[in-house]
């Protein structure tokens, strides 16, 4: 390596964390950071494209022939709501508010990883509670994708970056 070379990398030390990979390729921070806020964007979005849909929630309702009717809802839908199901639609705002607050953190260049893997986590959480309180039968596959997707954002926002060797 040129005596240039180093005297730059000294420098850039002084400012931000660099991690040298395989000795060519020069990783810094802040791109890490950036990767992981637009890799959680991106599957909150589909996160919250699945929550639009119509078929996220089930409310199975009572049918004097026997079988009972089963209608399924959207997340954002206050029908669930009214019935006792509030899990979809607290998590739908709490997917909401992640959102906003990933767009704040990459318009203000903060890192707000940790309040966004709270948020996350606990989205995660409630969205999965239908299942043990109302059974298999008012849960659906939307309804799974939607959890699996904010398991994902809270893996991406709990990832601590690559440890410097």
């Amino acid at each position: 390596m040129s005596i240039d070379f180093l005297f730059f990398l000294t420098k850039l030390c002084q400012y931000d964390k660099i991690y040298v990979v395989n000795a060519k390729i020069i990783i810094t921070e802040r791109e890490i950071e950036m990767k992981k806020k637009l890799i959680a964007l991106c599957i909150l979005l589909c996160t919250i494209v699945l929550e639009i849909l119509p078929y996220g929630v089930v409310c199975n309702f009572g049918n004097p022939d026997g079988e009972p009717f089963r209608e399924t809802y959207s997340y954002f839908s206050l029908t669930p709501y009214g019935y006792a199901n509030i899990f979809p639609l607290i998590t739908a705002v709490m997917t909401c508010v992640l959102l906003l607050l990933l767009i704040i953190s990459i318009i203000l260049k903060k890192d707000l990883s940790k309040s966004a893997a709270i948020i996350a986590g606990t989205a995660s959480a409630l969205s999965l509670c239908p299942l043990p309180l109302f059974g298999a039968d008012e849960f659906t596959a939307i309804g799974a994708a939607i959890s699996i997707c904010l398991i994902a954002v809270t893996a991406v926002a709990s990832f601590k970056g690559i440890q410097n060797r």
